[in-house]
């Protein structure tokens, strides 16, 4: 859920006039980011997307597209390139405005994923040991791990290190689930309040909100009920979340925030039947009162 937080200062940035999202990217500069088989090809299918159509390799893009990627198809080399151009500081001061101590600070956790063999090697420890390192460090140690290998990738030889790094045990089961559970926390009232948050903010004009919607906005099939859906998604081997907000064709807006955190390994099974319930949450009014009231205990 993140990657909303960095659109949505991405956005602010754009209305102060600090950045253009006009201004090119060479696309040589997200691939120093890209770390294969870490991201369920979200960034290749980004890839597809840009050069469909093209006679020739697109060689750039811009700031918008780059942007686009990571709210639209969740890349989390975007990700971490926007990171460096909008400043993890910047974005982290806007957490904490809108949020307060609802919302971990942000930091790299594609990177994050490169840490335990990172550690490895940096430390010379055995896989298991390197567990139990990571098991019992604070968030604030694990966080400059994920940011030096982060900075590694920006500065150094980003295809030795991640060919060195990105090896089967990086993608050890345990250590995933320790990624998982270093993700920056939050609650699903926050998501499920933000636009009401956001529209709070001085800055946040109505070319805020509709430059938001562009980044969040899904195309709605024919004959749904509703007329707008924002959403984003977010998933790791332990973590499947979810956020939309739509609006109906009478005007009525809802929102929706639905975090899981199941290290048992059963989330498909969640993940089909969470989507049955959304579509009855959202088309079935007695229904949704139903989960209201259920909610409220």
């Amino acid at each position: 859920m993140m990657k909303i937080m960095i659109a949505v200062e991405f956005i602010r940035q754009i209305r102060s006039g600090r950045i253009s999202p006009d201004q090119t990217v060479a696309l040589e500069d997200l691939e120093r980011y890209y770390i294969p088989h870490s991201d369920g090809g979200s960034h290749k299918n980004w890839l597809r997307e840009i050069h469909q159509g093209k006679q020739e390799q697109r060689k750039s893009v811009t700031l918008q597209e780059v942007a686009e990627g990571m709210t639209k198809y969740s890349s989390n080399a975007n990700t971490e390139y926007l990171m460096d151009v909008l400043g993890l500081e910047a974005v982290n001061r806007t957490v904490d405005e809108i949020c307060g101590s609802e919302h971990d600070p942000i930091f790299p956790i594609s990177s994050a994923g490169l840490v335990g063999t990172y550690l490895m090697d940096k430390e010379h420890m055995k896989l298991q040991a390197v567990r139990q390192r990571l098991a019992d460090m604070d968030a604030e140690e694990y966080q400059a791990l994920a940011k030096e290998v982060h900075q590694k990738l920006s500065e150094g030889d980003h295809k030795r290190f991640i060919e060195r790094y990105n090896n089967r045990t990086s993608f050890d089961r345990e250590l995933q689930l320790i990624e998982s559970r270093n993700m920056p926390a939050c609650t699903t009232r926050l998501y499920a309040e933000l636009l009401e948050r956001l529209e709070q903010l001085e800055w946040f004009d109505e070319e805020a909100r509709q430059q938001l919607e562009h980044l969040m906005g899904r195309k709605v099939r024919e004959g749904s009920p509703f007329v707008q859906l924002l959403y984003k998604g977010g998933s790791s081997i332990a973590i499947s979340n979810d956020v939309m907000y739509v609006k109906d064709r009478t005007g009525n807006r809802y929102s929706l925030a639905l975090f899981i955190h199941d290290p048992s390994g059963g989330l498909k099974w969640t993940k089909k039947n969470q989507s049955l319930f959304v579509q009855r949450l959202f088309t079935d009014p007695s229904y949704r009162s139903q989960v209201a009231q259920e909610l409220k205990g």
